[in-house]
C-alpha cells in the first residue's frame, strides 16, 4: 500500500508555485476583470493599473499610492467612485 508523503505535498507545492507569485496573482485579477466587469470599468481599473506600475517612474511616493493599490487588488467589492477620485490626484 503506498501512502502519501510530505514528498508528495512538496513535489506538488513546486508545481504550483508559480501560480502564487505576485506577477501571476496580478495576471489573474486582471483576466478576471474581462468578466466582472464593464468596459467603462475595465477602463478605470487599467488606468489605475497603470499608475501604480509607473509610480517609481513618475516619483509618485509610495504611501500615496498604497490606498489606490488596496482598492485595486484588494479582496473586496471594488468602489470606482474612490478609484476615480485617486486616479485624479495623480
Amino acid at each position: 500500500m503506498l501512502g502519501i508523503t510530505g514528498k508528495h505535498f512538496d513535489d506538488a507545492f513546486d508545481r504550483v508555485r508559480g501560480s502564487l507569485d505576485v506577477t501571476s496573482l496580478r495576471r489573474y485579477t486582471h483576466e478576471s476583470w474581462q468578466i466582472l466587469f464593464n468596459q467603462d470599468q475595465r477602463q478605470i481599473l487599467e488606468k489605475a493599473a497603470a499608475i501604480i506600475l509607473t509610480a517609481k517612474d513618475r516619483n509618485i511616493p509610495e504611501p500615496e499610492i498604497t490606498d489606490l493599490r488596496y482598492e485595486l487588488y484588494g479582496d473586496h467589492k471594488k468602489n470606482f467612485a474612490r478609484i476615480v477620485e485617486r486616479n485624479s490626484g495623480t
